[in-house]
């Protein structure tokens, strides 16, 4: 075991002298590939350069919408200029114009404005409503069974007056209701 782990020793050392002997090589080829990388980065620099000076100012957050040229159709395009039919679009070829010089912001037409879809249920409202009414209705009961008898106690419902809050007599439950 020991004569293999010396042999296993030896081949690592061995392997170690290579790599180190490669070494001037690997630099070499570093540096060549961060030559590359940098040649690369400048011309991409160059170009990008290059796009900016050709493409009009940016003045706003939508960037000019270069429009597509006019072009004749075979059935619109005739032999004489007398009979061509003269382009329509001048405002917009101006207001182009000015976008493109960077004189006036380029915009998107404004669409309506569109607010959120509401979805009814047929009968929710009616339900809530009903349920609220039993409510209602369940509390004029209690407060009619407090007045017949004596055992009765004020929920907390006051009524503002100049000299203080005091408790509303109208406005009691019986000791047997839950939830006091």
């Amino acid at each position: 075991k020991q004569a293999e782990a010396e042999a296993a020793a030896k081949q690592n050392l061995k392997q170690q002298r290579r790599e180190l002997e490669q070494l001037p090589v690997l630099q070499q080829q570093l540096e060549a590939a961060e030559q590359d990388k940098q040649a690369m980065r400048l011309r991409r620099q160059i170009v990008r350069e290059e796009k900016a000076a050709i493409q009009p100012p940016r003045l706003g957050k939508e960037k000019f919408d270069e429009s597509a040229p006019a072009v004749l159709t075979t059935d619109e395009v005739t032999g004489s200029l007398r009979q061509l039919q003269p382009c329509f679009a001048l405002t917009t070829d101006r207001f182009k114009a000015l976008q493109k010089r960077g004189l006036i912001e380029p915009r998107k037409p404004a669409g309506r404005a569109r607010g959120k879809k509401v979805e009814y249920v047929a009968g929710e409202k009616r339900e809530k409503a009903e349920a609220r009414q039993q409510e209602i209705t369940e509390m004029a009961k209690a407060r009619k069974q407090a007045a017949k008898g004596g055992g009765a106690v004020a929920v907390g419902a006051t009524r503002g007056n100049k000299k203080g809050s005091r408790i509303d007599p109208s406005f009691v439950l019986p000791l047997a209701v839950e939830g006091c």
